[in-house]
């Protein structure tokens, strides 16, 4: 099955030219010195020179003119150097297996009526799981985490009650052996269990663990007195059991995932029972506990998980306002794509050729004139629908900001999600009102001293780990371009273009409006493939993509965004269909009426990085019913 998918998604996304090539360079040199960058965002700071030897910065010195002989010297150009990303919560590189649910002797379910819990019901428990035993970032290793910035990730253990504990590891391309910071960090869970059986209900999932935490407290009793010298019946040798006794009392921080408010209420009611010492993940709602949150010092990792943006409607009121008619007019994206797709399947009727009788263009014309006779309805959700989705939308968005505004410490993670949407969702939240620094600390400093590792990461100074990014502006903001990144000393060049190239718009006389349909790869890329966009006079791209469904159901779709500045055009969707998501992103060049460009995609079984192309057909003019085809011999199409 995977055979078929990924490859028809790899031509999923639109063709554009590369994105930035990261360069070559696989070990670290003897010496090398990264001349020439600022420590911050100041116009007055200084300009240093970082000096690394075997993984670390051996020292921070103002810049000079003559560098170290015999030493590799990258130019930074003034840009400024920070510490690398810290994802602190993913499941990059951790495929969890299933716990062995029977761990004691079959249920005689025919000899009476059970009175109690089976001793070692395992379902959905494995404690000692460590996800530093199954790591496994592919090929590349976490290549989109370096691109985006990241230098370290907390891979966990999920999707079980108590999942096991993760490993904290740097993200250079190495083997698991040198990428591996702390082998064993924190406890992972959340209300769910693979597997049939008891439990599978949120009640059972609470009798399990109430139960687990209560055999780990007699164990834990019984291990006591033996070693008093107690004649008590000797425990069971149970691997769980042994690696949960940090969690009762506290003594290991268990982070759990959450789906809603009333989750949090939960584990927090299961933490004041067993003395468990616990910290948030995912915590789409977390802001209404955030007094809460704040009084008893948990800690919050955000996903970051909004949903689609609903958009402000008093915006859109004013919009129409600004523009009359016109705007009232306009399709939607959506309605665009639908009516175009009919037309190009032959669904619409086409513009009868200048030859038909006489006879047959009366026919047409009383056709035409009973079909504006109709009335035209267009159905307009109520402004208070409306302003309420964008209220409740705008309350998911600002959640990190109520937390710290309530003095929750929050950090972050991409969880099953990629690391260039964790970055641009920060970014639109700093713009919401998030300040800058916090969201820095929060992926660096903040993040390091949580994770027991402020000695060597979150920080560019003399004795830390060589982990660090340049970056061409504040990364907080939209126009920042990552120029390089070093990972324990290795570093990767990143290409920059200049504002001039890159725009804040489009370039003179492309318009990315229009039908492009992707050229076929090999035999295994998807059939029938195209996407049907439009873009405003700012270079916003909004559209469609269509495919024929791998799994046999018909025409799967996915909405996709972006934007095209100059020449180069980024667009992003996630595409579901058989019980999958897989996201997407695509970065190219534009050239003339094609396409060259790199798509880059988060599938079930990690990420893949593959080359597409696809050419353009133009809307040019025509009624959007007649839209799609420039060759005006295409089988589907007559002109005028």
């Amino acid at each position: 099955m995977r055979n078929l998918i990924v490859p028809a998604l790899a031509a999923l996304l639109l063709p554009l030219a590369a994105l930035s090539n990261e360069s070559d360079i696989t070990t670290a040199p003897a010496v090398l010195v990264v001349h020439d960058v600022t420590l911050d965002s100041a116009e007055d700071a200084a300009h240093v020179d970082i000096r690394i030897e075997g993984g670390l910065i051996t020292s921070v010195t103002p810049t000079k003119e003559e560098t170290l002989p015999g030493a590799q010297v990258i130019e930074g150009g003034g840009r400024l150097a920070l510490p690398a990303f810290i994802d602190s919560w993913t499941f990059a590189g951790c495929e969890t297996p299933a716990p062995e649910a029977t761990q004691d002797r079959p249920v005689a379910v025919l000899d009476d009526v059970r009175a109690a819990m089976r001793v070692a019901n395992r379902k959905g428990i494995q404690p000692s799981f460590r996800a530093v035993d199954v790591l496994n970032f592919g090929e590349t290793g976490a290549e989109a985490h370096r691109k985006a910035g990241f230098g370290t990730l907390l891979s966990v253990p999920s999707g079980q009650l108590i999942a096991g504990r993760g490993a904290l590891v740097t993200t250079g391309n190495e083997h698991v052996r040198n990428l591996v910071i702390t082998p064993e960090i924190f406890q992972n869970g959340a209300f769910s269990a693979s597997g049939r059986g008891y439990p599978s209900t949120l009640m059972g999932y609470f009798a399990q663990l109430r139960q687990f935490f209560y055999d780990v407290q007699r164990h834990e009793v019984l291990e006591q007195r033996r070693k008093a010298g107690m004649d008590d019946p000797r425990s069971a040798w149970d691997p769980e059991l042994e690696a949960a006794l940090k969690l009762v009392g506290g003594r290991e921080l268990y982070v759990v995932r959450t789906r809603s408010a009333t989750d949090v209420e939960r584990w927090i009611r299961l933490a004041d029972e067993f003395g468990l010492r616990i910290a948030i993940a995912g915590g789409r709602d977390a802001w209404r506990h955030a007094a809460v949150l704040a009084e008893r010092k948990i800690p919050v990792f955000l996903q970051l998980d909004w949903g689609k943006e609903f958009l402000d409607p008093k915006e859109d009121e004013e919009s129409q306002e600004k523009h009359g008619d016109e705007s009232d007019e306009k399709m939607s994206p959506e309605m665009e794509a639908e009516e175009k797709t009919k037309a190009s399947t032959g669904e619409l009727a086409l513009m009868a050729d200048g030859n038909a009788d006489e006879e047959d263009t009366s026919s047409a014309k009383d056709e035409a004139t009973a079909e504006e006779e109709k009335p035209s309805w267009k159905y307009t959700e109520p402004m208070a629908l409306r302003l309420e989705r964008r209220r409740l939308w705008e309350e998911r968005r600002d959640n990190a900001i109520r937390l710290q505004e309530a003095g929750v410490q929050v950090y972050f993670g991409t969880g099953s999600g990629n690391p260039k949407e964790l970055v641009d969702k920060l970014r639109q939240l700093v713009e919401a009102g998030l300040p800058s620094q916090v969201a820095t600390d929060a992926l660096t400093k903040d993040a390091a001293r949580l994770l027991g590792v402020s000695k060597q990461l979150g920080q560019v100074a003399t004795g830390s780990a060589a982990t660090f990014c340049l970056w061409t502006a504040d990364p907080m903001t939209k126009d920042a371009q990552l120029a390089l990144i070093c990972v324990d000393g290795v570093a990767s060049e990143f290409e920059v273009k200049d504002k001039a190239d890159a725009g804040t718009g489009p370039a003179d006389g492309v318009d990315v409006s229009g039908r492009w349909d992707l050229e076929v790869l090999d035999e295994q890329s998807p059939t029938g493939a195209y996407y049907v966009l439009t873009m405003d006079e700012d270079g916003k791209v909004a559209g469609t993509y269509f495919m024929d469904s791998p799994m046999g159901e018909g025409t799967a779709s996915c909405d996709v965004t972006g934007k095209l500045s100059g020449t180069n055009l980024s667009l992003e969707g996630a595409l579901e269909f058989g019980g999958m998501s897989v996201d997407f992103e695509v970065d190219g060049e534009i050239a003339g009426g094609s396409y060259k460009g790199t798509n880059s995609m988060v599938t079930p079984w990690g990420e893949e990085t593959m080359d597409i192309s696809a050419t353009h057909t133009p809307d040019h003019g025509h009624s959007v019913l007649n839209w799609g085809y420039e060759n005006h011999d295409h089988e589907r199409y007559s002109c005028h």
